[in-house]
């Protein structure tokens, strides 16, 4: 794996950009980058099926705005894995043990756990305070909540900037009553805007996607260019009413 990641960072360095590019062939690039990667590694011997997985991961990930390293998805698949093989052995632990425990001891478990829901419930219900009337479901389930973007290769004040922009102008198009920025305990909000900005070459990516609270379904994405930081806001705008028009 090492030896395909130090391959891989060769690659770059050898046929990066030294020149601003045109936005047409950003596009370009990032349709095809995956197809021309993986081409690279067979012709350099570094394929496998392992890597293989590791960069579908990479790629998927920046096509929906999360910016990662091709090491960080390899770790990521690691830990996933661990956690699966983790999780599969305390269910076969619980079963075959639940499956060979004698009655008597099943029902002494099954009294305990209930006593103590029992007392949860009555402890919750003698200490919980009085709160304001909550927002109808059909908005809290209509309402978007704008995260701040992340930042790859620009500062975060930057991002900051642009998620407060999209925010403005989502509030513009839908109504402040369905638009809130960051987290808030007494507004809750069923969709999540999440986003990043990135510098590529002098030109910025301005990514976003609207994800479900109920479920984490990917309910919208898109994404704009900007060829300067001053073309920033005009993205931002114009990401904005793509999200508008595309939730209604």
């Amino acid at each position: 794996m090492n030896g395909s990641v130090s391959v891989f960072g060769r690659a770059m360095e050898r046929f990066r950009f030294v020149e601003p590019v045109p936005p047409e062939v950003q596009r370009h690039i990032r349709r095809v980058k995956r197809r021309e990667f993986l081409k690279i590694l067979r012709r350099a011997g570094a394929y496998s099926t392992l890597f293989a997985i590791v960069s579908s991961v990479f790629f998927t990930l920046k096509k929906l705005g999360v910016s990662i390293t091709i090491a960080k998805a390899a770790m990521l698949i690691g830990v996933s894995a661990l956690f699966l093989f983790g999780g599969a052995a305390s269910s076969v632990y619980y079963a075959v043990r639940a499956l060979t425990a004698p009655d008597s001891e099943i029902r002494v478990q099954s009294e305990e756990s209930g006593q103590s829901v029992a007392s949860s419930q009555a402890l919750v219900s003698n200490t919980t305070a009085p709160t304001a009337a909550a927002d109808p479901p059909e908005l809290v389930e209509r309402r978007f909540g704008v995260q701040g973007f992340t930042a790859a290769n620009v500062d975060p004040a930057t991002a900051a900037r642009v998620s407060g922009m999209v925010a403005s102008e989502l509030a513009k198009l839908k109504g402040g009553e369905r638009v809130i920025r960051g987290a808030s305990k007494d507004r809750k909000a069923g969709m999540l805007v999440l986003g990043s900005v990135e510098e590529l070459g002098g030109a910025y990516d301005v990514t976003a996607r609207v994800v479900s609270v109920k479920d984490g379904r990917i309910l919208f994405y898109s994404s704009e260019t900007a060829g300067s930081a001053a073309e920033l806001d005009g993205a931002a705008v114009r990401l904005s009413r793509k999200i508008a028009a595309g939730i209604r």
